[in-house]
């Protein structure tokens, strides 16, 4: 629950980024205290200036991490885990 209180927070952050792009933010996308995106369905460029609060958040996600890795992986893990055990718990 902790990652979906942070990623509702970059939402917000970043202007009301779309789910849909947040979960393909990568690490190489933050860079010089700015977030860049393309928008998929016009193809326009955004970036987000990041503030003192977003980058407290992007911190924990940003540590050990390559340029290509996904900044989304802990909350799809997370839901991930969730579906199986509403998988489990429907079977029996």
């Amino acid at each position: 629950m902790w990652h979906a209180w942070n990623y509702l927070f970059i939402t917000f952050y970043c202007r009301g980024i779309n789910f849909i792009h947040l979960v393909q933010l990568k690490v190489k996308d933050v860079k010089n205290r700015k977030l860049s995106y393309g928008r998929t369905k016009t193809d326009e460029p955004l970036t987000v200036k990041i503030t003192g609060e977003l980058k407290s958040i992007l911190d924990h996600y940003l540590d050990d991490k390559n340029p290509e890795d996904y900044l989304s992986r802990p909350i799809m893990m997370e839901a991930q885990d969730i579906l199986k055990n509403i998988s489990r718990n429907a079977e029996g």
